[in-house]
């Protein structure tokens, strides 16, 4: 991208978006909505999102999708289909006379922009005027005659959502970014993202059986073994986040944790995004000796079984009976014992 000022001859421009398979966290979220949209990108899709791993211990609350990368890289920049570019705030502010010019040059260049801003200025967040929070916000399109942008986050209520926001906000949000109390986990770059509709992805059945073969065993990921190894003692990998989230539950029961349920919406989108693989695999035709229809009837069943699951769990939030967290224990062992005797029957 040059850095200089350009003019705008387009009054509106959007790129395409589509509801993301899975939104657990922006990084996903971001990135899905726009592979999901082409269905050229659902090989690599497939093909990843099937490794998890979590803290043992729950301290930090995070478990995520495993990739082999890093903790400093960014999941956008392990996908063929996507061309990452990573622009300094500093850099947009003093090369481009406004951020909202840096943004309508990225789209009309057919970059999607990630980056922080502040949500205390943000009136379609519901931090508005209330926590002086940075959060990576998506956007995708302007239109200049309405001085707006469209964007994409969890606005309110957790909840993914597309919306339009105004020049004037975004430009106030992003430049109060210095007056936020949080980390920012961009480590203050600008992320561009633009669709690679020729990288030639090749897709292989067998990196899926031996993704399933290293989830249900709980190995950890030659990746991770080699680069990661410092903190090896605190990460489980695998099946073996059931064992980590039913002891949260019983150490939420006992009071002697917080509430936070990511890391159970997490194996919830893991479940859908499992179907959905399953579904995908049979229009395929791969595993045609396996009986396909009963086992995406069953995953089915086991994404249902864990969107009820997070349900019981933000009911325990408001009535605090410690029978939800019995509900939540059981649920969680039945999900483990379907998943093994699904995915078993591909390895």
């Amino acid at each position: 991208m040059d850095y200089k000022k350009t003019s705008h001859t387009n009054v509106q421009k959007i790129l395409p978006v589509s509801e993301p398979m899975i939104t657990t966290y922006t990084h996903h979220a971001h990135l899905l909505s726009v592979l999901t949209h082409y269905r050229q990108a659902y090989p690599w899709i497939f093909s990843n999102y099937i490794h998890l791993f979590i803290n043992k211990d729950y301290v930090n609350k995070w478990g995520d999708f495993y990739f082999p990368l890093p903790y400093e890289i960014r999941t956008p920049e392990t996908c063929n289909w996507i061309e990452t570019q990573k622009v300094n705030r500093h850099l947009v502010e003093t090369k481009w006379d406004s951020v909202i010019n840096f943004v309508k040059e990225c789209i009309d260049t057919e970059n999607y922009i990630h980056t922080m801003i502040n949500y205390a200025y943000l009136p379609v967040s519901d931090r508005y005027k209330r926590s002086n929070t940075n959060h990576d916000i998506f956007i995708y399109g302007y239109d200049t005659d309405k001085k707006e942008l469209y964007v994409s986050d969890f606005f309110k209520g957790g909840k993914y959502s597309h919306q339009m926001i105004s020049f004037e906000d975004f430009t106030l949000a992003f430049s109060q970014y210095h007056q936020a109390v949080n980390n920012d986990y961009l480590r203050q770059v600008v992320y561009l993202y633009k669709f690679n509709n020729g990288c030639g992805y090749q897709f292989s059945i067998q990196n899926i059986v031996n993704s399933f073969r290293m989830y249900l065993s709980g190995q950890v990921p030659e990746y991770w073994d080699q680069y990661n190894n410092g903190n090896r003692q605190e990460i489980v990998f695998g099946t073996q986040i059931y064992e980590t989230l039913k002891n949260y539950a019983v150490r939420l029961m006992k009071k002697e944790e917080p509430f936070d349920a990511r890391a159970f919406y997490m194996l919830y989108d893991h479940k859908k995004l499992m179907a959905l693989r399953l579904k995908y695999l049979k229009e395929q035709g791969y595993f045609i000796t396996i009986h396909n229809d009963l086992n995406i009837s069953k995953a089915e069943e086991m994404e249902i079984i864990t969107r009820d699951m997070v349900n019981v769990l933000l009911k325990f939030r408001f009535n605090n009976n410690p029978r939800e967290l019995d509900r939540v224990i059981k649920l969680l062992e039945e999900t483990q014992k379907r998943e093994y005797d699904i995915l078993s029957q591909y390895i």
